[in-house]
């Protein structure tokens, strides 16, 4: 209830937030005519200066509400982190009839964000009759480079890299799910998921 109640709160703030100050505005101006504050004689009197005071409020208030327009617009996506992933899956028979299967997990930045620290982990669920053996990769292939000097793993707004593992899968399998979970040092989480025949077949890329 509480967690609901939260969501609920956070989608319709501006909403809430408007209702709020319309009530508050209609009490005020209720209020001052009641006691006398607001009068016909005071507006005849003074409307050069209301006039003015009202091009103003209207000025305040359309500012207000392109502020407001702007933050529901654009909240989430200004200064995000966000990716997108996509799993690429070759399948090489070997000599002796069981498959090699070459997956390629392709990660793309497509926030305003670098991702810092991307850590990918791939489950292999395999189907061999009526069982299910699940698999985790963690030793993924890594470039190598001419030098030992320690580097940060960062994904630029706008770039992409590749995670490239490969397992020996038994002929007795008949299907493999490949679940793709990708976490970054913002604490941002994404996933990703694809099954496929074990044979070999051309095989098209899967977001």
């Amino acid at each position: 209830m509480g967690i609901w109640l939260r969501n609920l709160r956070g989608r319709h703030y501006s909403f809430f937030a408007t209702i709020f100050l319309l009530l508050a505005a209609t009490l005020l101006i209720g209020g001052s005519v009641r006691r006398g504050y607001l009068t016909l004689e005071l507006f005849r009197a003074n409307k050069d200066a209301i006039a003015a005071i009202g091009s103003v409020a209207t000025m305040i208030f359309l500012l207000l509400g392109g502020v407001f327009s702007y933050y529901r617009f654009f909240r989430g996506r200004t200064f995000s982190v966000r990716a997108e992933m996509s799993i690429s899956v070759d399948i090489i028979a070997s000599p002796n009839g069981d498959l090699l299967h070459a997956i390629s997990v392709i990660v793309k930045n497509i926030g305003s964000n670098p991702i810092w620290n991307p850590r990918a982990t791939l489950t292999l669920e395999s189907r061999s009759g009526d069982r299910v053996t699940t698999t985790r990769v963690s030793d993924w292939v890594e470039e190598s480079v001419a030098d030992d000097t320690d580097r940060v793993a960062v994904i630029d707004a706008g770039e992409t890299t590749t995670f490239f593992a490969t397992r020996l899968i038994a002929k007795e399998v008949w299907a493999v799910t490949y679940v793709v979970q990708l976490a970054s040092d913002s604490g941002d989480i994404w996933m990703t998921s694809r099954t496929l025949a074990n044979h070999v077949a051309q095989q098209k890329e899967s977001g």
